[in-house]
């Protein structure tokens, strides 16, 4: 049986407050959020093959949005601090 270790990864992220929408905005370059109590949802639209994907998340409050290699994905503070640590 083969065994493998996850590469060191640099990531950039940031983490939803309630408050830092405008900062949520620039770092994912999204055309819509819309806050709805603790929870905001951000639609991202991109051009891809000639054609215009839409793509939704859902941003809970404390949680960090985490862009790597050009994918953004959410994690909560616990995957956060289990995962990465901060560098700069």
């Amino acid at each position: 049986m083969k065994k493998f270790r996850k590469r060191p990864e640099t990531i950039e992220a940031v983490q939803w407050t309630g408050d830092n929408i405008r900062e949520v905005k620039e770092f994912v370059f999204c055309s819509k959020t819309e806050k709805t109590g603790d929870q905001l949802e951000i639609r991202m639209t991109r051009v891809e093959g000639g054609g215009v994907g839409i793509s939704y998340l859902i941003l809970k409050l404390n949680h960090w949005l985490a862009k790597a290699d050009g994918s953004y994905g959410i994690l909560s503070p616990d995957e956060m601090k289990k995962k990465y640590e901060e560098i700069e």
